[in-house]
């Protein structure tokens, strides 16, 4: 049973997104919705996963143990998985640029 949301952090501090231009209150309902399937569901390993956020240190650790605590006791096992690193660069510009160099200089 896969519970998804990309770019929803693993805490439970308030989240505005920038896009929107607004606070992103869907990110709650989805979260309370899952955290309530999941203590229903009282599975042996639950799996989790965030990508980076604009949250400081404590905002992480603080949430982070928040939102464990609430389903602590309805799961055997919790595992959390660092995020995939964010490149320091632009990936697209980085290759563009490679490709075009290609055509005129040999690169050894």
């Amino acid at each position: 049973m896969a519970l998804v949301r990309s770019a929803y952090p693993i805490v439970d501090e308030k989240k505005y997104y920038h896009r929107l231009e607004r606070e992103y209150f869907e990110y709650y309902i989805w979260r309370d919705k899952a955290f309530k399937y999941i203590s229903q569901l009282k599975p042996d390993v639950v799996i989790m996963s965030s990508g980076y956020e604009d949250f400081s240190a404590g905002q992480w650790i603080e949430g982070a143990s928040r939102i464990l605590k609430q389903i602590e006791n309805d799961v055997v096992n919790i595992y959390i998985i660092a995020p995939t690193p964010e490149l320091p660069v632009d990936a697209i510009e980085c290759l563009t640029r490679q490709a075009w160099i290609n055509k005129f200089f040999i690169l050894n």
